[in-house]
């Protein structure tokens, strides 16, 4: 935990049990370090991940913006020079992706519609 510099674990309070070990988090309770969440029904870790992964981008321009530091965010002098330009050559628009997915989708119907008839 002290090498990636973890301060806090979380999960919910069930052991967690692996093929050898008891309670996969007993280590982190023992330290003081672990911190019990409920579950909410229909969220599941796996999917805000992938969700965050999918959109870091938009986290680390967001963050940026909000004047935190690059090293702070784990980011590469690469990454950052690369959102800086990106910042300048193709600032995001304010759209609205709601309204454009359900424009997609009417589209997707319409011309299924035709197909079908």
């Amino acid at each position: 935990m002290t090498e990636n510099n973890i301060d806090y674990v979380c999960h919910d309070d069930i052991p967690y049990v692996t093929a050898d070990i008891d309670d996969a988090y007993a280590t982190c309770k023992k330290l003081g370090k672990f911190q019990a969440t409920l579950r909410t029904e229909g969220i599941s870790t796996t999917d805000v991940v992938a969700k965050i992964l999918k959109n870091k981008e938009i986290y680390y321009i967001r963050n940026l913006k909000r004047g935190v530091p690059r090293s702070q965010l784990g980011m590469s002098l690469t990454r950052y020079i690369y959102l800086q330009l990106k910042l300048v050559f193709c600032p995001p628009r304010n759209v609205d992706r709601q309204k454009i997915e359900s424009k997609s989708e009417k589209v997707i119907n319409d011309e299924s519609e035709k197909l079908n008839n």
